[in-house]
This record gives C-alpha cells, sequence and structure tokens, in this order.
C-alpha cells in the first residue's frame, strides 16, 4: 500500500502558500484604491511669463494674466491631494516681480512651504532643491516659536549684487559665492543655525541669484527661509540686520 500523506501534506502547504498570496495582493491593491497616492507635482515657470502646473493626473498652462485661472486650478488639485508638496522649478532669468505674484497666489490658495529648484537642473542627477515656507506660513510661525529671533536679512538687487549689513559684499561678476558660503558658515559655527533667514529681492532681480542664495544658506545648515518679512516681524519698531564683525 501506498502512502499519499506527503503528497496530501504538499498540497495543503501549496494551497496555504496561494491563499496567503492572493491575500496580499488584494489588501495591496484596495490601499492604493484608497490611499491617494503622494502626488508628483510641480509649477514651471518660463522666462516668457508661461506657467505650467503638473499635477497628479492633470497638467494646465496658463499666461501671466491667467493667475487667477492658476489659483482656481491649484484649489482643485490641493482639495484632491491635501498633503501635495509644490516644486517651483524657473528658468534662471525669470524676474522676482513675477515670482511674488506667483507666491502670492500660492499663499492665497493655501500653501505654505515650496520647493525651489533651479529649472536647468531639473533633470540632472545632482540637482538640488531647497524648501522654503512662504511669509505668512504657520509651519514657520510653529519653527519660529514665541521668540523673535534676530534674521538673517539679504537683500538681492536687480543686477544680481548681494547686500549684507546695509554693504555690498558680493558683486553680479561672483558666480560661485564662496564669500558668502564661508559667511553663513561663520555664523553657523558662532550662534548655531536657529537662525531665520529671508532674502528680499528687487522686482528685476533674477529667479537663478536667488534660488542659488537660497541653496547655499540650506547647505549651511539653514532650514528657517522666507523670501519675505513674515508680518509678526513687521510690528518691530526696527528691523536691523543680522550682524557680524568682520
Amino acid at each position: 500500500m501506498i502512502s499519499t500523506s506527503g503528497n496530501n501534506y504538499s498540497k495543503r502547504g501549496f494551497q496555504i502558500i496561494s491563499i496567503v498570496a492572493l491575500v496580499l495582493i488584494f489588501f495591496t491593491v484596495l490601499s492604493l484604491m484608497v490611499m491617494p497616492p503622494s502626488s508628483p507635482d510641480g509649477i514651471t515657470i518660463s522666462a516668457d511669463g508661461h506657467i505650467r502646473l503638473k499635477a497628479l493626473k492633470n497638467s494646465y498652462s496658463f499666461e501671466v494674466a491667467s493667475l487667477p485661472a492658476f489659483a482656481d486650478a491649484l484649489k482643485s488639485e490641493i482639495a484632491q491631494y491635501p498633503a501635495m508638496s509644490l516644486r517651483i522649478r524657473a528658468d534662471r532669468q525669470v524676474h522676482y516681480g513675477f515670482l511674488r505674484e506667483v507666491f502670492a497666489t500660492l499663499g492665497q490658495t493655501g500653501v505654505e512651504s515650496v520647493v525651489l529648484t533651479d529649472k536647468t537642473n531639473a533633470s540632472a542627477k545632482s540637482k538640488k532643491e531647497t524648501l522654503i515656507y512662504l511669509p505668512a506660513s504657520k509651519q514657520l510661525d510653529e519653527l519660529l516659536g514665541k521668540e523673535l529671533f534676530t534674521p538673517i536679512i539679504i537683500n538681492i538687487r536687480s543686477d544680481g549684487s548681494i547686500e549684507l549689513n546695509s554693504m555690498t559684499y558680493y558683486s553680479a561678476d561672483d558666480k560661485e559665492l564662496n564669500a558668502l558660503r564661508a559667511w553663513f558658515e561663520e555664523i553657523n559655527e558662532r550662534f548655531g543655525n536657529e537662525i531665520l533667514v529671508i532674502v528680499r529681492s528687487e522686482a528685476q532681480a533674477p529667479y537663478g541669484r536667488i534660488v542659488d542664495v537660497f541653496h547655499i544658506a540650506a547647505e549651511s545648515g539653514y532650514k528657517m527661509l522666507t523670501f519675505d518679512i513674515p508680518s509678526r516681524y513687521q510690528t518691530l519698531p526696527s528691523m536691523k540686520l543680522f550682524e557680524i564683525s568682520q
């Protein structure tokens, strides 16, 4: 008489493995259907004034005069994907005056922070991305806490020159900004990096210069970055720059 117990155990083991695999597949598919995927969203701004919004399933294109329509589309996407994280890519020659309008529109739609990147390096493996907060951001307020820190204020002029402590330290011809990097690192060593960094720019200042300064600040360890003076600081009697002995 031939025993079939070994074959029976093999069949049962195969059946159990098959059932477990089917259950795992079922719950994986269910989770994809129920949980909205994170949105690979981004805003691309061209020097000619075109704005392109790429969301998870939809893409939009707007002219410079269509910011209200841009706001409506963004609100619609945020309603579907509240956790969306916006990345801003812009041509380096785009003027800050135009960017300021875009940022204001983002603030009106409830966006509190964006990731800045250089459009020319968007596909490069070594691309740099820096998180910055909008001035009215509640997230920034939480980081700052109740205390008002003396901020670092950097002014970028239309020609790309950079001012610190009311003096021009970095000319438009300084491409690498190594001196600025060294200045940030010295501040970090002496006072730490729990300091708000505000980058203010004239209307004609180029985006490329602005994003370079933000990148250097972030690489130097600073995490509280914004592009204008938050409202809580505007009540101070005077806004002095963060000074360091030269």
